[in-house]
């Protein structure tokens, strides 16, 4: 399984970053450059049962698809997973939002891929090899920064 995890620090409390979560259409292009559109299809972005879209451009590469809301503790937590047909490379994402001195440290993680060991280790290098996994890394550290800089503006 290929597993990216990005840490940054963000000046705001976690009541802000949630809210910010929650209007995500709004929010998501002037996220990052490369994020071309987000829609809430069915819910909201941080209910559990929600279905998401997103479409974003990443180093050449287009990653568009459509995410159910697994799990979402208000304040804290949001874990989404990819429907079909990402769903067939276990695909997933989560973001953890812990409360820090100076505002809060947001953990963001993605995942593809599964834990079998001879077939999953294949289905890894396939996947390396069909998706820039370093550009989608360096994508999330952006993600981060970008949001932290939005979130350091007064409301």
């Amino acid at each position: 399984m290929i597993q990216l995890v990005d840490r940054c620090t963000i000046p705001a409390p976690p009541e802000r970053i949630w809210h910010w979560f929650e209007n995500l259409e709004e929010n998501y292009l002037r996220w990052h450059p490369a994020h071309l559109d987000f829609k809430a299809i069915r819910g909201s972005p941080i209910k559990e049962g929600s279905i998401c879209f997103f479409d974003t451009h990443i180093d050449g590469f287009r990653l568009r698809m459509r995410t159910r809301v697994v799990k979402a503790v208000p304040m804290s937590y949001l874990r989404h997973v990819g429907l079909f047909p990402t769903s067939l490379t276990n695909t997933g994402g989560s973001f953890e939002i812990e409360p820090a001195e100076d505002g809060s440290v947001l953990i963001a993680k993605s995942w593809i891929g599964y834990e079998w060991s001879l077939a999953g280790t294949a289905l890894d290098r396939l996947i390396e090899w069909a998706i820039p996994v370093d550009a989608l890394r360096r994508h999330m550290a952006e993600e981060g920064q970008f949001l932290s800089r939005i979130l350091s503006e007064p409301p």
